[in-house]
C-alpha cells in the first residue's frame, strides 16, 4: 500500500490537537505534529512545521 504525501498546515493539525487532547502540554502536541507530518507530510509540510515552531518558541519565550 502506497501512502501519498501531501502537504499539510502545522498550525490547524496543532488546533485539532489541542482540541483533542486538551490537558497536554504544547511541546507534546509539538511532537505529535512533527510524527504526524513525517508521516504524512511532503517536504513543504515538514519546511512549514519547521517555521510553525519556530514562530511558536518565539512566542513562548
Amino acid at each position: 500500500m502506497f501512502i501519498f504525501k501531501k502537504n499539510i498546515n502545522p498550525e490547524k493539525l496543532f488546533k485539532y490537537y489541542k482540541k483533542l487532547f486538551p490537558k497536554l502540554k504544547s511541546e507534546m502536541i509539538l511532537k505529535l505534529v512533527n510524527k504526524h507530518i513525517d508521516l504524512y507530510g511532503n517536504e513543504e509540510s515538514k519546511r512549514n512545521f519547521e517555521i510553525f515552531q519556530n514562530n511558536k518558541s518565539k512566542k513562548e519565550n
